[in-house]
């Protein structure tokens, strides 16, 4: 029974504004809540919460030893930009829609065409659309201007793909309104009552149930191919009517304008977790100090000090609080997304992917911008077969049948016509089976013909409509049901589609059902995975008679007979036969099991050559069967909900006791380069994951060819397969066993999707067998998936992430990768014949299964590199500077007193931002060793013996305990390179403060001189020499006047004694991080 919740009824043409208008709404603020809603947003962020209230308690000069405007500006800045760019990107959003709002649309009132804006559109509207016109909302199709109520959309806004589309209007309302004139068609949609019945608004692009119901009479079941959805582009067809069906916000576009799921890269993650441990270590010396402070100024013996403040408890903990904010980076989140534009930047411009004149649908690009350093630490990598390590440029080499085997040769051209045969089958063939399996390749297909050329989403049977022709069998023409072919350089032969059940990777297979014009005799035709297709098979001994000559005598001629002992184990006839001379059999008698063997073994062997193949089948029904069967799948398609179980039970009976007639070897040769990619990838570390619909033996044969294992060494090949629980336990412990007593790293694993099916079902093999399975399959050389769906792929990349824990790039190029792709820590699309929608979902999209070397060993180590350094160089330099504020507490009654002017530490952040400059471009290795030595990358995705240790808790509390050593280094070197303070405490106090700043500068400079250019140096330390020298010299806008402070400083021999030990000790501090630190 179906919710009615879930179903919508409308009357066509009659007002239902209970469902709102067609006003698209994409922007993500209001005018008036705009900056309040911004604001907060910013706010809401922990650490910047942390931020804005330490601004605010440096507004209070009782606690706060810095001018609030040096902490304040740059937070108002950094808010302002963020504030700048929503505004920008949502007034662009608020253009669009208002564009789109306003655009004329002409609609149905009464007898007359209308315009109206899009955004007054209503649900039950008919809209009239022209050639070129893009659709409004979701419609369904009404009536079209081709006769056969046929047009064609263009989905490029949904999809990615310029292909055109195939939709229909409903047979009995296009069949009432053709030949009339464009005014009576109008009149005949007013007056007619047509109701639809259809789901409520989902998210499902590709899916579509509903009824149209014609005067309370006719009932028509409508699907996918009557819906037109909104933003794609009528094509090749002078105009249509249409009925709105959803609107705005809840069209199949508006449900899909969702957020996918945010990845972040290990550095980001990492990055967080370094912030929050620092702001931890920050309050615990809140902790530490601020009682030994209150302790200490509670009763001071200095008649200059005020003493016994009533509020010193509070005031204490609050400077310290402050005084070491800057321990906090809070820049660095900033930087490392600002970083990350240099990092796109690199990609799209180097040379060796893209090139000046290189069209921009072709250049390799990033769609992710967040993950381009995740590159550089990539442990696992799942990819598809055909298309991504093959060129998918599909030929059809083989057709089998029996024991026999008829080569193709080579074919090209775009042009499809009938030719003359170039290839033959051998006389002891049986030509009922050749024939039988050329029909059903010509049949069984969802090409298009137009002006000789073929057009399919399939590429496998245009290879084998393109390569039949080869041997005399041709299309001769196809339009709608109606289909002329001709087999075997015989007469042509003219059929009627009664039903075609499309290909799904769930059925793994296609069929339809035919009727001869001629004889009448109606056909089953099925191909698809061998499994699939003998698992359909009958048993016994069946009788196929020859559709094309021989009428239907026996209203079940073709229906498995029971064995005898007498039965021929081979296909015999009654007499020769041969389509092409005219003469005939009445019938062939087929022994199943024993055809299915012979099969079976050609399937094996064109599997070995790497062969896609196909296996074909036959059926014949007599009228009153398919009469039956028809009933039952007409009424599964009116079923509003669940309709396609209902589908998938009713057509499972037409596909049952099939005849095995054949099998059909496609070749997809091998893209450039992929072998040395791949054994490069593993010598990296890279453990490589093959997951495929293909069947087992062509998968095994390609990844030979690959170098994910090697059939010379079968030994360690561990096969994982068996058809039921107990054989796939089986396999699964002796997997077990090896991986336990063996190398991992020399055994791979093939595993078919059916014992993979068992294995992540923890109710049918247990809870354990999943995770025990992957922790074993992560720790060989590499994995074969076979016969694995679109949903499995995304499975295995869910649970390779789980058990490992590292990260997973999936890299495909079609429609069924797409899940894969999202699922995975980093996807990256090939640009392939099979749409561009995995491209539309990869976070990387490359043109080459080769170019995922360079980008992962160059850009990958580079990025990572860099992302590492400049975290370190934030944290570090932070440290470093709160260390020194922290050991000068020890001269001040550990009163909270700054030692630095705040306006200093304001230059000191702009300055010392200058060698991130030299990090964005830093290059720790010539790209020729990046490519060609993998030690380097398995030293950064952590599959050396001697791993790295950057974004480690380890790494983090090596740069902790450093920064706090070299900061009380620096502040004693300070100490002993100046003067009595008993000379002049203001002098020596302010010029401390200068010295120590410029001893941090210059420690956190100098080893920056390995990757800045010397003039970069020069010119840098100029610049802040002189800015320095000019703020020591009057200072107007602090309450202490530095005067002349550095021009005392300059006199001072000290001075340039300390630098001298800075220097030194700077490049010391340098060398251990290089050689005992282990944080390149």
């Amino acid at each position: 029974m179906v919710e009615k919740k879930k179903v919508r009824s409308i009357l066509v043409n009659r007002e239902c504004k209970e469902f709102g208008d067609n006003t698209i709404h994409n922007t993500k603020y209001h005018w008036w809540s705009f900056l309040f809603v911004t604001i907060f947003q910013q706010i809401e962020q922990p650490l910047n919460a942390y931020f804005i209230l330490e601004s605010f308690l440096e507004l209070f000069p009782v606690i706060s030893s810095y001018n609030p405007l040096a902490t304040w500006i740059p937070i108002l800045v950094i808010f302002a930009i963020t504030c700048v760019r929503e505004a920008a990107e949502d007034i662009n959003r608020y253009k669009r829609d208002k564009q789109a709002n306003n655009r004329l649309v002409r609609v149905l009132r009464g007898d007359l065409l209308v315009e109206v804006k899009s955004k007054d559109l209503h649900v039950g509207d008919i809209v009239y659309v022209e050639d070129g016109d893009e659709i409004p909302c979701d419609m369904v199709v009404l009536y079209t201007s081709e006769s056969n109520g046929n047009c064609y959309i263009q989905t490029m806004n949904i999809d990615g793909e310029t292909c055109l589309k195939l939709r229909r209007a409903p047979a009995p309302l296009q069949t009432a309104l053709h030949g009339d004139s464009l005014e009576a068609i109008q009149h005949h949609l007013n007056t007619t009552r047509i109701a639809v019945d259809y789901e409520s608004p989902n998210a499902h692009v590709y899916q579509f149930n509903g009824r149209l119901t014609l005067n309370n009479t006719t009932e028509v079941s409508l699907s996918s191919s009557n819906l037109l959805l909104q933003v794609t582009r009528l094509q090749n067809t002078r105009y249509l009517f249409g009925a709105v069906v959803y609107t705005g916000n809840e069209t199949k576009f508006g449900q899909n304008k969702i957020k996918p799921k945010l990845k972040l890269a290990p550095s980001d993650r990492i990055s967080s977790v370094f912030v929050v441990a620092i702001l931890c270590f920050h309050l615990l010396l809140v902790v530490i100090l601020s009682p030994i402070g209150v302790y200490l100024n509670e009763d001071v013996p200095y008649w200059y000090l005020e003493r016994n403040l009533p509020y010193i408890r509070m005031i204490i903990p609050l400077r310290f609080l402050l005084l070491n904010a800057g321990m906090v980076p809070s820049t660095l989140k900033v930087l490392l997304e600002l970083i990350k534009v240099a990092y796109v930047a690199f990609i799209h411009h180097d040379e060796h992917f893209n090139r000046k004149d290189t069209p921009e649908d072709e250049r390799v690009h990033c769609n992710s911008m967040s993950l381009c350093e995740t590159l550089g630490n990539v442990r696992f990598l799942l990819t598809d077969k055909t298309g991504t390590l093959t060129r998918n440029e599909l030929v059809l080499r083989e057709m089998a049948v029996g024991e026999e085997t008829l080569s193709i040769p080579p074919h090209a051209g775009e042009t499809y016509d009938y030719q003359e045969p170039h290839v033959q089958w051998s006389d002891r063939t049986p030509k009922m089976l050749e024939v039988e399996l050329e029909r059903c390749v010509l049949l069984c297909n969802s090409c298009v013909l137009d002006r000789g050329v073929l057009f399919s989403d399939n590429p496998d049977e245009v290879a084998l409509l393109r390569g039949a022709r080869e041997s005399g069998s041709v299309l001769l023409q196809k339009h709608d049901e109606k289909v002329e072919i001709r087999v075997g350089g015989g007469q042509p032969e003219a059929w009627r589609l009664l039903r075609v059940i499309a290909f799904s990777s769930d059925r793994k297979r296609m069929s339809v059902v035919a009727k001869n014009e001629k004889t009448g005799v109606i056909r089953v035709y099925a191909k698809g995975a061998d499994d699939c297709i003998f698992s359909l098979c009958a048993e016994g001994t069946v009788e196929v008679a020859d559709p094309s000559i021989n009428p239907l005598v026996n209203a079940s001629a073709d229906a498995p007979t029971k064995p005898s002992t007498d039965a021929p184990t081979n296909p015999s006839t009654d007499a020769s036969t041969n389509p092409s001379t005219g003469t005939s059999t009445p019938r062939i008698t087929v022994e199943v099991a024993a055809e299915k063997a012979k099969l079976k073994k050609k399937v094996e062997q064109l599997t070995q050559l790497g062969r896609r193949t196909l296996v074909a089948a036959v059926r014949t029904l007599s009228e009153a069967e398919w009469a039956a069967m028809d009933a039952a799948i007409a009424k599964a398609e009116c079923v509003i909900h669940e309709r396609e179980a209902a589908i998938a039970e009713a057509v499972t009976v037409v596909e049952q006791n099939l005849v095995p007639v054949g099998v059909t070897g496609i070749e997809d040769t091998l893209r450039d380069n992929v072998k040395e990619t791949i054994s490069y990838f593993l010598d990296c570390g890279i453990q490589c994951w093959l997951v495929t619909g293909d069947q087992m033996r062509t998968a095994v044969h390609t990844s030979d060819n690959c170098g994910l294992l090697s059939l010379a060494h079968p030994e360690n090949i561990v096969l994982v397969d068996g058809e039921g629980r107990d054989a796939v336990l089986s396999k699964l412990a002796a997997l077990h066993d090896r991986v336990q007593k063996e190398d991992p790293s020399q055994l791979s694993v093939v595993i078919t999707g059916y014992a993979l099916t068992l294995c992540m079902d923890p109710t049918l093999l247990g809870a354990t067998a999943t995770p025990n399975f992957f922790k074993d399959a992560i720790r060989c050389k590499a994995v074969i998936c076979c016969r694995i769906t679109p949903k499995q792929k995304a499975d295995i990349v869910a649970h390779v992430k789980k058990a490992s824990g590292r990260v997973v790039m999936a890299v495909g190029d079609g429609g069924n990768d797409v899940s894969m792709l999202l699922q995975s820590d980093c996807g990256v699309a090939l640009r392939g014949k099979e749409g561009q929608q995995a491209a539309l979902a990869g976070d990387f999209v490359v043109n080459e299964f080769h170019q995922l070397r360079r980008l992962l060993c160059v850009h990958g180590v580079n990025n990572y590199s860099r992302s590492w350094s400049l975290t370190t160089y934030s944290v570090f330099k932070s440290i470093l500077l709160c260390a020194t504020q922290t050991v000068y507490c020890f001269f001040t009654l550990f009163s909270g007193t700054s030692l630095f002017n705040a306006w200093y530490l304001f230059i000191y952040s702009i300055a010392l931002f200058i060698p991130i400059l030299s990090l964005i471009t830093k290059r720790i290795f010539p790209d020729e060793q990046l490519l060609n030595n993998p030690r380097i990358y398995r030293y950064y995705n952590g599959s050396g013996d001697h791993a790295s240790s950057i974004y480690s808790v380890k790494a983090l509390l090596f740069y902790l305990v450093l920064g706090m050593l070299q900061g009380a280094c620096l502040e004693l070197v300070a100490l002993f390179s100046t003067e009595s303070p008993a000379r002049d405490f203001l002098d020596h106090f302010l010029f401390w403060g200068i010295y120590v700043l410029q001893d941090i500068m210059m420690c956190l400079l100098i080893p920056n001189i390995t990757a800045v250019y010397f003039w970069d140096i020069v010119i840098m330390h100029v610049i802040l020499f002189i800015a320095t020298f000019a703020l020591s010299c009057v200072d107007l806008t602090g309450s202490m006047v530095p005067y002349f402070s550095l021009h005392f400083a300059l006199s001072n021999t000290q001075y340039y004694l300390g630098g001298i030990v800075i220097i030194f000790t700077s490049l010391l501090i340098y060398l251990i991080t290089r050689v005992f630190g282990n944080y390149n």
